[in-house]
This record gives C-alpha cells, structure tokens and sequence, in this order.
C-alpha cells in the first residue's frame, strides 16, 4: 500500500500548482460541500493524519529493536491510511528511504502498512 500511496504522491508532485495531497476512501462521506473543504484546505498550511499510539500487540508491541536509533520505540505510531497532507509533507514522504526502509526490513507484520508514513511524519513535527 505505501508503494501505491508514493506512486500516487509522485505523480502528484510533478504538477507544481497542486499545494494539498488527499488520499480518501470510496466510501468516506464528506460532511461539507467540496468548495467548503476546498477552500479549508487551501487556507491552512496544516496536514491531517490520523496518527496515534497503540501500547497494545497490535500497535507499538509491533516495535524491532533493529529499528532503533534511526526509529525511536517512542515515534512508533498508527493509524488509518486516509490523511490530507501539504506539499511540504508529501515531499518529505517521498524522499523518505530510511523509515520505509526499516519497516520493510523489520516490521512485516505491521498493520496498517502505513504505519512508516505517520512515524515518520510524527518524527518530522517533534
């Protein structure tokens, strides 16, 4: 799914006129009209991302130690694979080798597999 989701942002990016990057479901329900959204979107610099700790064996008991020092157990973070993020945060996504890399390697049973974006963004804002 990150493979899908960065082949997605790149794309994306290519186009220089688009500030704010998406993703949502087909069966998310918008609450406001799409102007309403629009124009919250492109008034704010702020990105949204559902990201949380899970001390549970689902969340954070999910942690390899060979992830450390580069992931710290404490930027372990979940959450759902929908966000709207800024242009300055989807480029930080793409030019991140070092946390998809360590998933990848050493949390292969992580869930959702997103987890590598919202640690790394948690990471970028502390």
């Amino acid at each position: 799914m990150v493979d899908a989701e960065k082949r997605l942002l790149g794309n994306a990016l290519l186009d220089i006129d688009n500030q704010f990057f998406v993703l949502l479901s087909d069966s998310c329900i918008p609450l406001h009209t799409f102007d309403y959204i629009y124009n919250y979107l492109m008034g704010t610099n702020v990105s949204f991302i559902d990201s949380f700790l899970d001390p549970g064996p689902h969340g954070s008991g999910r942690y390899s130690i060979e992830m450390f020092p580069e992931i710290e157990h404490r930027d372990f973070r979940k959450g759902a694979q929908w966000f709207a993020i800024t242009r300055r945060h989807a480029i930080l996504i793409m030019a991140d080798n070092l946390y998809y890399g360590k998933f990848k390697l050493y949390c292969k049973v992580c869930s959702p597999p997103l987890m590598p974006v919202m640690s790394l963004l948690v990471a970028c804002i502390q």
